[in-house]
């Protein structure tokens, strides 16, 4: 073999030992980097306790709000920021603490509570470290699934004052496209119709001759759930006069039961602040009840359920008017399958 050959066959080998070299460089880089982010990236835990283990990458809210702590395991302080789509930033970092001899942020949290209903809002709680790819992004919600809610706003008769009682319809003369949302109405005996008026955006139940209920659509889609929730705002009539109506509500349940077992409960109303200057908005003023309901044991599969609000715990009852609105329904738990 000549000299030339030589040189030109040690040229290859060299050629391709560096290549291999140089790839086995790049790939021990790229393990290097991947290994390096996944250390870092363990370093960072959010955990609802002072242990690691108990570590999270969600977490539920009460519907109360109030103050929650959390606890960032990291090797130095972090950064925490909360956003949300909401149109108010309703979770607040009230203080944080870096406690540098256990390795932990202690952060606490302000939440606000669900005020004017329990429909479910989320948003995200960013938590990053100062070493490079440090950072956990942990979701966080408030409230429930709803299965039902009515707050009448296709109701527009009168200016919403509940003084003005000439002003409201009572259902039977309630537009086509009006009755078709389902809630209907018992005729009391003797009577030709049922006393349920649309108002502004609520409806009135009853008035100065006799009682009447009102039954709400039939709610479908519960076959999976276990624990309900029913909320409504309701209160009472008083007049410009100070004079105050009968201040009973009472609310049944079909196809399922209050948690106490049984399928009805009477409770009390608030009468509104008739001398008021913004008694229009004003006069839900500690109005809301709530209520979680179970399915009913004889039928823990039942896929509806349906409400009855009655005013006082008779139809023939008079001077028992009631205002009502925001009635819903929340999906609070479902059934487990079992493994």
């Amino acid at each position: 073999m000549e000299k030339k050959d030589v040189n030109i066959i040690r040229k290859q080998k060299s050629i391709a030992l560096k290549s291999i070299l140089g790839l086995s460089i790049i790939w021990i880089g790229v393990s290097c980097d991947k290994q390096s982010a996944e250390e870092m990236n363990g370093t960072l835990a959010v955990s609802t306790s002072e242990y690691r283990s108990d570590a999270i990458s969600r977490l539920d809210l009460t519907v109360d709000g109030g103050k929650d702590t959390l606890y960032v395991f990291s090797s130095s302080d972090v950064n925490v920021v909360f956003q949300t789509g909401e149109p108010e930033d309703w979770v607040a970092v009230e203080k944080k603490e870096y406690m540098a001899q256990q390795g932990i942020t202690r952060v606490i949290l302000n939440v606000q509570p669900l005020a004017d209903d329990f429909k479910i809002r989320s948003g995200i709680l960013h938590v990053t470290g100062q070493e490079k790819y440090s950072g956990s992004f942990i979701k966080l919600s408030q409230g429930y699934e709803s299965r039902f809610s009515e707050d009448f706003a296709w109701l527009r008769y009168g200016n919403g004052n509940p003084l003005d009682l000439v002003s409201g319809v009572l259902m039977d003369n309630w537009s086509p496209a009006q009755k078709q949302y389902n809630w209907t109405s018992t005729v009391a005996e003797g009577q030709s119709q049922a006393f349920v008026y649309g108002k502004n955006g609520y409806v009135q139940l009853g008035s100065d001759v006799v009682g009447t209920d009102l039954f709400s659509p039939i709610i479908p889609g519960i076959t999976k759930d276990s624990i309900l929730l029913l909320t409504f705002d309701a209160v009472s009539y008083i007049s410009r006069e100070g004079m105050s109506d009968g201040n009973l509500l009472t609310v049944n349940i079909i196809g399922a039961e209050f948690e106490d077992g049984g399928d009805s409960k009477v409770v009390e109303l608030a009468h509104y602040d008739y001398g008021s200057a913004l008694l229009v908005t004003k006069m839900w003023d500690n109005s809301k009840f709530s209520f979680r309901i179970n399915k009913t044991k004889n039928n823990p599969t039942s896929s509806t359920l349906q409400v009855q609000f009655l005013t006082n715990t008779d139809i023939a009852v008079a001077e028992n008017r009631v205002f009502l609105d925001n009635v819903a329904v929340y999906t609070v738990a479902e059934f487990k399958e079992k493994k």
